[in-house]
């Protein structure tokens, strides 16, 4: 059983025995396999992997060999707002005024989690820093 992003969505590659209380899945007939919204890969994947013990999670793998980014110091608000990050399941948004430091937070939460991250900016000056 595995579990991959495809196309925006999530495919499940493998046999389900039952698909009962799994969110979002549908049969896609063009592929042969469950598909699911990416919006619900946290529930999914954690019932998958409380039903099937060789489930495999291939939506968010680690880096490997990627040099490691070193998390910036931060203020003590950069900080609470990264901590409160973690504390809601590393989900959400981080709102702070213009000038307070955003970007030195998302360096934060990038470092720490180790994982592939896009990043979103309005303007090409933003996309420049």
């Amino acid at each position: 059983m595995q579990l991959v992003f495809d196309r925006g969505t999530l495919l499940l590659r493998g046999t389900l025995t039952e698909t009962a209380c799994l969110p979002g899945i549908m049969w896609d007939p063009r592929v042969g396999a469950w598909r699911a919204p990416a919006c619900h890969y946290r529930e999914l994947s954690r019932e998958l992997a409380r039903r099937y013990p060789d489930f495999q999670d291939e939506v968010r793998p680690r880096l490997e060999g990627a040099p490691p980014v070193t998390c910036p110091g931060l203020r003590p608000y950069q900080a609470a707002a990264v901590a409160a990050w973690e504390r809601a399941g590393q989900r959400g948004i981080i709102v702070l005024p213009t000038g307070a430091g955003k970007t030195r937070a998302a360096i934060a939460a990038m470092a720490r989690t180790g994982l592939r991250t896009l990043c979103l900016v309005p303007t090409r000056v933003l996309m420049a820093q």
